[in-house]
């Protein structure tokens, strides 16, 4: 068996196997990142303007370490606002000293869409319980945005806490919110391997377990690929 033979034996397969792994390291992350995966679901409904002395709060418990970004639907009421709405991020709804303090403008709010809250990682977030606040306090009601919320609990670690809104009245249980955390390539790895281990019996529910299947995974696809390449070349 020449050189090249050899290289195309060992080499290419590790090179498709990378690729593969590559892929699904993507994919992991796009689990953990997108808006969409952890937002409530159920029947929403706005909370109403936020005005003047108007508040929502939506308490929770950060899940991981790296809590970097809230993510909450907001809508626009089918206008062209402007003017500013403020964010803060509480340990509580109601404490005095705010730990993440935000001001965006109402002109960026679109319609039924996903608006995110950007701050620096909080390194020990995991565990912790935290409250967000939106409020808007120089708005009218001719310029006001809303947030939506949902009318199940479907939140069960939080709550919505409204101050004058009227979403209250029409029984919100929590906002339609997402949290986004920036972890490491394995911490990621170990999130999503919590994930597929949650509810699950015996072996399959130790997150270990699927990481020793990622790797027995990637042992035949090498074994397999090798065996491809050296059938080809007889």
């Amino acid at each position: 068996m020449g050189v090249s033979t050899r290289w195309k034996s060992h080499v290419l397969p590790l090179l498709i196997g990378s690729l593969v792994l590559l892929v699904f390291i993507i994919g992991v992350n796009k689990t953990l990142s997108d808006p969409e995966a952890g937002a409530p679901r159920g029947e929403r409904e706005g909370i109403g303007e936020l005005v003047a002395t108007s508040r929502a709060c939506q308490t929770f418990v950060a899940q991981y370490d790296g809590l970097h970004r809230v993510v909450v639907k907001l809508d626009n009421l089918g206008r062209e606002n402007s003017g500013p709405f403020a964010f803060a991020l509480r340990t509580a709804p109601d404490a005095d000293q705010n730990l993440v303090s935000l001001t965006h403008d109402a002109s960026t709010v679109g319609s039924h869409a996903y608006h995110t809250f950007g701050f620096a990682p909080i390194s020990d977030s995991a565990g912790q319980h935290y409250s967000f606040c939106l409020e808007a306090p120089k708005a009218g009601l001719d310029s006001a945005i809303t947030a939506i919320g949902t009318l199940e609990d479907t939140y069960p670690d939080g709550q919505v806490v409204f101050r004058d809104m009227w979403g209250a009245r029409a029984g919100v249980q929590d906002l339609d919110f997402s949290l986004m955390y920036r972890l490491s390539p394995w911490k990621k790895l170990a999130a999503l391997g919590a994930r597929l281990a949650a509810n699950k019996p015996f072996l399959c529910g130790r997150a270990w377990f699927y990481g020793f299947l990622g790797i027995v995974y990637l042992a035949l696809l090498y074994k397999l690929l090798q065996s491809t390449t050296l059938w080809g070349q007889k």
